[in-house]
């Protein structure tokens, strides 16, 4: 007879489980901003059509990118330098003039490029610190902590009603 493995056996072991516990991390994160970027088009002070036709070729070329740089930097590395400029880009983003439109959709590009490859990254990432037999319950799981944080997203735009960034900065 087979064994059947499932979510529970990734918290079955200490090491597993907290790696578990800090990849659902990674997923809510990545999936708070992605979904926040892509909701708080109003933040950036831009025309829709425009900031969306942008935001799609960021992700597009932060998948080209994504796989250049897999082979070039390495994942570990690619993850914290993305995850380093992406904060950079919008925290810079709450401190600059809604005037300076240009400048802020050059940093909401550069976060999306760069969001975009840690999307990319999330499931390689899952998939590779798990075991074989645990894999695709791994992914499932990371998968399903970030549809939850994807379900909250749209309330965090009532934040903007206490100070116009303050999504941005959560």
């Amino acid at each position: 007879r087979e064994k059947k493995f499932s979510v529970i056996d990734l918290f079955r072991h200490r090491i597993l489980a907290c790696r578990m516990l800090l990849l659902s991390y990674h997923w809510i994160v990545v999936n708070a901003l992605y979904y926040g970027l892509l909701f708080g088009a109003n933040l950036f002070k831009q025309q829709l059509h425009v900031y969306t036709a942008i935001q799609g070729a960021a992700s597009c070329v932060g998948c080209i990118l994504a796989i250049i740089c897999l082979r070039v930097i390495g994942r570990k590395a690619l993850i914290i330098g993305c995850f380093f400029l992406t904060g950079c880009c919008f925290l810079l983003a709450i401190f600059i003039p809604s005037e300076m439109k240009l400048f802020l959709l050059i940093l909401s590009f550069t976060g999306k490029l760069t969001l975009q490859i840690i999307f990319t990254l999330c499931y390689i990432w899952t998939a590779e610190l798990n075991p074989t037999v645990l894999r695709s319950s791994a992914i499932g799981f990371g998968s399903m902590s970030a549809r939850f944080t994807g379900l909250a997203i749209p309330y965090f735009s009532n934040l903007s009603l206490i100070w116009e960034h303050l999504p941005m900065f959560v």
